[in-house]
């Protein structure tokens, strides 16, 4: 076999046998070299790596021809030939691309083939250096600004040095760049001879014998000087006779801390911006004593100890009035029972945000004679109202709401819904059905007749019970049933000429909800009339109905002293019924009521107070009563318009004066809303 060493003996043979052997001798067959040792590899320039090894201690019996070299680019994954008998222990590799790693094996041949490799040796082509790292740039007094950097990790090759930097510097943050510097030595260079306050930016790149590297990210400073403008000004109204103002610090403090601020201001009466206060040492200001809704303007500049800086731009806000009318309202007429509102908001919103812009819609039946709240706090300008009587004109303003008040009202716009008024009764309402039922109540809804005359109001009954009247809402509520007993439920629609027809009979049996349902409590409940917002009060006596009486038996009349009373209500009951009762004629005296009123001059029992009556329901403190969700119902008997509010525990219901004057109850003696309260889970 090749490469096997055998050892021979010999002895004669004769007719008396075989003699002694011989001494013995012994022999290796030839084979491949072994693997050649001590492979190295350098990078000799930017295309080319030197090889050199030495030759293998075994030979394979035979003498060496040459040298295989094989290169590999991906770290040894996969080889190819670069020679394929290469005569001496030294190779330069040539034409290779710039700044990349080659990696090299080398195997011996002889006569009998080329023998183990090499262990791998790997170089890398020399290149350009990389780019300088951590530039900084530092202020040094007014005139100068001192750089320093750190070497580049990549010179370019392992016997590659740095020759030098250059240096180049901006004055417009890096929108074009000019040299500034070529440093022979070291990482550190001054740029002397500056204007105080002068911003400039630096970036440098390392030069070695192979040429220019990529530059380094940049640095800025700026030299010592006055502030450089406050940002982001804002001036919002706070009042109607106040601005407040609102800014950031400079970016950049000049070198030397911000000490105070100049605020001067600017307005139509004025020629020029004038100081409105020097020396003010916050990022905030309060302009007062102005006049209402005038545009008044800001500007704002920081002070150091070398000197006041540049001003920001200008910010400017209205203080706050009442806004104007909304304008071009228009009623577009969509069929027999709806009209479309749209309309235009004001081009003065009172200092009130586009955004935050609501309105108050009001609509009337009688050609503006008398007016009715459609919404108080409608988002948008336009609106759909739905539900109304063929052939009926309906009139409509709008105002905007604003926390100043209620701004003045649209001219009004009129639109008359699809269909003549009939001289005949309505037809039944249709599709009446339940919407909502629970342990002690159920919820009817129906749609209006599609044929006959005008409706004027819904009435209902059940069991051929008295019918009870409900306006002309498409919508009730029944009360005090009992759980499990069925009811059969009759709606019918009527007008001025009289009833209409009964809509068939719908029946429906009252149950405890399974989850979520209505569950009354008979637990105490407390309602306790307090201050308004003015130290007023809204009402002065009261009345109190339970369940299931059929009039107003029980009269609780109370006087307040200042410090607000309050009625306990015990339990077993499915709500308490309030009436709120008012003074009699002559009201109290003109601090009691607001200034504005409703009515003709004289007719002061029309007055409507501007903010209502504060009602605050605790539905845990009344003799050891259990937390339940407390709602409040509030309209005019008989319960032609309801609005209700769902609270918790220890939550506050105020009456404001748009819901007294949509359920239109005149300011006199034992008249005016009632308040319907109950409990639920």
């Amino acid at each position: 076999l090749p490469g096997h060493r055998y050892c021979y003996r010999v002895a004669a043979v004769n007719v008396n046998g075989p003699g002694d052997f011989s001494d013995w001798v012994c022999a290796t067959t030839e084979n491949v070299p072994g693997a050649p040792a001590d492979l190295s590899a350098s990078a000799s320039g930017r295309d080319s790596v030197a090889l050199s090894w030495a030759a293998p201690s075994n030979t394979g019996g035979s003498a060496i021809t040459g040298y295989r070299i094989e290169i590999s680019t991906d770290a040894g994954l996969g080889w190819r030939l670069e020679v394929g008998s290469h005569a001496t222990t030294t190779y330069t590799d040539s034409g290779l691309n710039v700044g990349t790693s080659y990696c090299y094996r080398v195997a011996a041949v002889n006569a009998n083939g080329y023998g183990a490799f090499s262990g791998r040796a790997c170089a890398t082509t020399e290149d350009v250096p990389g780019a300088p790292e951590n530039l900084s740039a530092t202020a040094d007094g007014e005139t100068a600004i001192d750089l320093s950097w750190n070497a580049p990790d990549d010179t370019g090759g392992l016997n590659v040095t740095i020759a030098s930097y250059d240096v180049e510097y901006s004055v417009n943050d890096g929108v074009s760049w000019q040299a500034l510097a070529t440093v022979q030595s070291g990482t550190t260079h001054e740029d002397s001879g500056l204007d105080p306050g002068s911003r400039r930016c630096y970036r440098v790149k390392a030069v070695n014998t192979h040429g220019e590297g990529p530059l380094s990210g940049q640095a800025c400073a700026t030299t010592e000087g006055a502030p450089s403008e406050p940002r982001n000004l804002s001036a919002r109204p706070d009042s109607e006779t106040s601005i407040e103002l609102s800014w950031n610090a400079p970016s950049d403090d000049g070198g030397e801390a911000v000490r105070s601020y100049v605020v001067q201001y600017y307005s139509t009466d004025l020629e020029d911006w004038d100081t409105l206060a020097s020396g003010h040492a916050t990022t905030t200001y309060v302009d007062t004593n102005l006049d209402t809704g005038v545009n008044y303007c800001y500007r704002v500049a920081a002070t150091n100890d070398n000197g006041t800086g540049d001003y920001s731009g200008q910010a400017c806000a209205t203080t706050e009035g009442l806004p104007d009318a909304p304008e071009n309202l228009s009623a577009q007429v969509d069929g027999k029972t709806s009209i479309t509102l749209s309309w235009d908001r004001p081009d003065d919103t009172g200092g009130a945000s586009v955004i935050a812009i609501r309105y108050r819609i009001d609509y009337s039946t009688d050609d503006g004679a008398e007016w009715m709240a459609l919404e108080h706090d409608h988002d948008g300008t336009s609106y759909g109202h739905t539900g109304l009587t063929p052939g009926t004109t309906y009139c409509y303003r709008v105002a905007v709401t604003h926390e100043n008040g209620v701004g003045p009202y649209s001219d009004q716009a009129c639109g008359t819904t699809e269909g003549d008024v009939a001289q005949d009764l309505p037809w039944e309402p249709e599709n009446v059905r339940l919407t909502r039922v629970g342990k002690n109540f159920v919820t009817l809804k129906w749609d209006p007749p599609s044929q006959g005359g005008k409706v004027e109001y819904y009435e209902y009954r059940h069991s051929n019970d008295v019918p009870i009247r409900v306006g002309r809402s498409t919508e009730v509520t029944v009360r005090g049933l009992f759980e499990g007993s069925t009811y059969d439920f009759q709606v019918r629609a009527g007008n001025s000429l009289g009833d209409g027809e009964w809509a068939p009979t719908f029946s429906a049996l009252p149950v405890q909800a399974t989850t979520g349902g209505v569950d009354v409590r008979p637990n105490p409940m407390v309602v306790e009339f307090k201050k308004n917002a003015q130290g007023e009060y809204g009402t002065r006596s009261f009345n109190v109905k339970l369940n299931g009486s059929p009039r107003w038996p029980l009269q609780v009349g109370m006087v307040w002293d200042g410090a607000g009373d309050a009625l306990c209500l015990t339990g077993g009951l499915e709500y308490q019924q309030f009436r709120i009762l008012l003074p009699g004629n002559p009201p109290p005296s003109p601090a009691f009521w607001n200034d504005d009123w409703w009515g003709p001059p004289g007719d002061r029992h029309a007055a409507r107070h501007s903010t209502g009556i504060n009602i605050q329901v605790d539905a845990s403190s009344c003799k050891g009563g259990e937390t339940a969700v407390v709602h409040l119902d509030v309209g005019t008997v008989p319960w032609d318009y309801i609005a209700s509010a769902p609270m918790w525990d220890d939550a506050d219901l105020n009456l404001n004066r748009a819901d007294w004057e949509h359920w239109g109850q005149p300011y006199q003696g034992n008249t005016g809303p009632s308040v319907k309260l109950w409990a639920t889970e």
